[in-house]
């Protein structure tokens, strides 16, 4: 009898197979919510940079032209577009900071998303505007010709301002699956990428997230070239 209590024992005892399965799935139970957070998390936030890596590594191929852009920004004379690029590091900075302290379960609709659902793109593409400015004013104003001309330094910037909206496009159609009505809600109160420019037309949405830059790059150019021709 003995002999046999002891072999049911060993019956009852799950084999080394039954614990790592077990181990498994326990380990899998305790990932798997963090695999889930992942897209909207470090999946997406790495995505948002591509574009901006992007930008900065074609203009970086003719460093000269680059760097004196990024110097007369800041260092010389052109007030305005210094004025713009910091408006446009502070939303970004700014816009990812509150979104750090404030992402909860629920649709963050205020602070910076109060007045934009995309305050984050909105920053980058202010500040990549004043840099493409600086540096097509650069490209046709001296003698200095990069690997990027001036042609080029427009198709990059409108490339780089194109992919944030369609990432915008993307990051709301995941929204929209998350939070539903209350997105849509949150929508039709709240510009895309450009304040107080709400419609419920997402073609009209998108023409003017790209009219608005547009406009900003020429008035940045005309007023340099002003100064240009006063100084």
């Amino acid at each position: 009898m003995e002999h046999t209590s002891e072999e049911a024992q060993e019956e009852k005892r799950p084999s080394l197979r039954d614990e790592f399965n077990s181990h498994i799935t326990t380990l899998a139970a305790s990932i798997l919510p963090f695999i889930q957070s992942i897209p909207p998390l470090a999946l997406w936030g790495g995505l948002m940079t591509v574009p901006l890596i992007t930008y900065f590594a074609i203009m970086l191929t003719s460093p000269n032209q680059f760097f004196e852009a990024l110097i007369q920004l800041f260092f010389e004379h052109f007030l305005i577009e210094l004025v713009v690029a910091i408006i446009g590091f502070i939303i970004l900075i700014y816009s990812i900071i509150f979104m750090r302290f404030n992402k909860k379960e629920c649709l963050i609709k205020t602070g910076p998303y109060s007045l934009v659902r995309h305050p984050q793109y909105l920053g980058v593409i202010l500040f990549i505007t004043t840099i493409s400015c600086r540096s097509y004013w650069i490209l046709t104003h001296t003698f200095g010709i990069g690997w990027l001309q001036s042609e080029g330094t427009v198709v990059l910037w409108l490339f780089t301002l194109v992919a944030y909206i369609v990432l915008a496009k993307i990051e709301e159609s995941h929204l929209m699956n998350k939070f539903g009505e209350d997105y849509n809600d949150y929508r039709r109160s709240v510009g895309f990428i450009i304040p107080y420019t709400s419609t419920d037309n997402k073609w009209i949405e998108i023409f003017i997230s790209i009219l608005i830059p547009v406009v900003i790059f020429i008035a940045l150019l005309t007023s340099a070239n002003l100064l240009f021709t006063i100084w």
